[in-house]
């Protein structure tokens, strides 16, 4: 795996399938950078959700942007 450079203040999220929680552990801690100032990025084709009740990953998404999150695809970092 290449080795990524990240700044300062900014968070880079992505799950992977051992934890496929986009529309819970990501959300949350995308909510929680986002509370604590930090620029932050989600890497949603990194992630994948549990979608307990249906519409709970389009509902993160959504939270995570109103938030202030940029939501990318892999392919855009």
């Amino acid at each position: 795996m290449a080795e990524v450079q990240i700044p300062a203040g900014r968070a880079v999220l992505s799950g992977n399938l051992t934890i496929p929680e986009l529309d819970y552990c990501v959300k949350y801690s995308t909510l929680d950078a986002r509370q604590l100032g930090l620029n932050t990025h989600v890497i949603v084709d990194g992630c994948h959700g549990i979608e307990l009740e249906p519409g709970d990953i389009d509902r993160a998404l959504d939270e995570m942007k109103r938030a202030g999150a940029i939501i990318l695809i892999s392919s855009e970092v």
